[in-house]
């Protein structure tokens, strides 16, 4: 195979979307892993010391589950799947397998709009503080479930999800 074609190849499995999901979804995972540790070891998180707005969000009541495990840390499985999914959605990948893929990445990417705004409403009208920690977590889940969502479509279109 020539060099030209096996360059087309690698852009076919890795379109720059494609790129761009696992890129969100690993700042996103990441992101979800610092304030989750940041949880269970306490302590404050750079740029939340005492009495800030963003301590005030971390430390609130809606930050965990029963107080014992961080919501954060649900966060980190919805990413950690996600992720996984994303490996199965490219072109060479068996119908039936890529098709359960794209939707579990849609079911995920709901959650995950959801939550991004469920929690953004808390910080607002609830706490009344904002956490940028959350806020960028937040921002980075939206951008990645609109374009999971605008990707799914656009695939739909071409019987990504339908079948060959």
């Amino acid at each position: 195979m020539s060099e030209n074609k096996k360059s087309v190849n690698k852009r076919q499995l890795w379109p720059w979307w494609r790129l761009c999901i696992t890129g969100l979804n690993i700042i996103a995972l990441v992101l979800s892993v610092i304030m989750s540790w940041h949880y269970i070891i306490g302590g404050s998180m750079l740029g939340c010391g005492g009495g800030s707005p963003c301590e005030q969000v971390l430390t609130s009541k809606w930050s965990a589950i029963g107080g014992l495990f961080p919501v954060s840390g649900l966060a980190v499985g919805a990413y950690l799947a996600l992720l996984a999914a994303s490996f199965f959605i490219s072109y060479n990948t068996e119908a039936s397998l890529r098709r359960l893929a794209w939707k579990s990445m849609l079911v995920l990417a709901g959650a995950i709009a959801g939550s991004a705004i469920w929690f953004t409403v808390l910080q607002k009208w609830i706490i009344g503080s904002f956490c940028p920690w959350c806020m960028s977590a937040h921002i980075t889940g939206l951008l990645l479930a609109g374009l999971i969502i605008w990707r799914s479509i656009s695939d739909s279109d071409h019987h990504t999800l339908k079948g060959d």
